[in-house]
C-alpha cells in the first residue's frame, strides 16, 4: 500500500508521504476510491514538543484540528481523509511484480529509436564538400599530385572550425 496526501505547494501539486504504520483504508467513497485513515498516535512518536508542533503544521487542517481537539491525548484515534481532502491510497498487487515492468522493453525500443533519430538529424546537418580535380582530354592529370594535396590541405584548413563540413578531393566522379 501507499498512503499520502495530495498537496498544493507554491502552485505545484505534490504528494506528502505518510508513514504506512499509521495509515489504513477500510472504506471507499462514492467514486470507489479508497478513503485514507490516519492515526494521530503518529505525533506521539515525536518526543520533542516544538518539533512535534512543526510537523503537525505540515499536515492538512483536518488533521491539525483533530489533534487540537484531542488535546494531545490520543492512543488510537483515526482521522478519515477522503480523496476530496487529498487523501491518497494506492493498492499494489500481491505478486510483488514491479509496476509498469512490462513497459521496460518498449522504453528500450523508444530509447533506441530516439538515438537513431538524433543520428539521422546529425547526418542531415553534415555536409561533404567534394572537389573534383580536372583531368585533361588525353586522360592526364591537370595538376600534379603534390599540387592536389596542397589544394586539399588549404580548403580543409579553411573549414577546420566547421564541424559539420568535411572535404573530399577526387579525380573521378563521386556520388552518394
Amino acid at each position: 500500500m501507499y498512503y499520502g496526501i495530495l498537496r498544493t505547494v507554491e502552485n505545484k501539486v505534490t504528494l506528502q508521504d505518510l508513514p504506512i504504520e499509521y495509515c489504513r483504508t477500510r472504506f471507499k467513497d462514492f467514486n470507489n476510491l479508497n478513503i485514507l485513515e490516519f492515526n494521530l498516535a503518529y505525533f506521539l512518536t515525536i518526543k520533542d514538543e516544538k518539533q512535534r508542533e512543526e510537523v503537525i503544521r505540515t499536515f492538512p487542517t483536518i488533521i491539525q484540528k483533530a489533534w487540537r481537539k484531542a488535546g494531545g491525548r490520543v492512543y488510537d484515534e483515526w482521522v478519515a481523509i477522503t480523496p476530496n481532502f487529498g487523501g491518497v491510497c494506492f493498492c499494489f498487487p500481491h505478486d510483488q511484480t514491479p509496476l509498469l515492468v512490462a513497459s521496460i522493453p518498449e522504453l528500450k525500443k523508444l530509447d533506441n529509436a530516439v538515438g537513431r533519430e538524433e543520428k539521422r538529424d546529425e547526418n542531415e546537418l553534415y555536409k561533404l564538400l567534394i572537389q573534383k580535380m580536372p583531368i585533361g582530354s588525353n586522360g592526364e592529370l591537370v595538376f600534379q599530385l603534390d599540387e592536389v594535396a596542397d589544394i586539399h590541405a588549404s580548403v580543409a584548413e579553411m573549414l577546420k572550425d566547421t564541424d559539420t563540413v568535411d572535404v573530399l578531393t577526387t579525380f573521378g566522379d563521386t556520388d552518394l
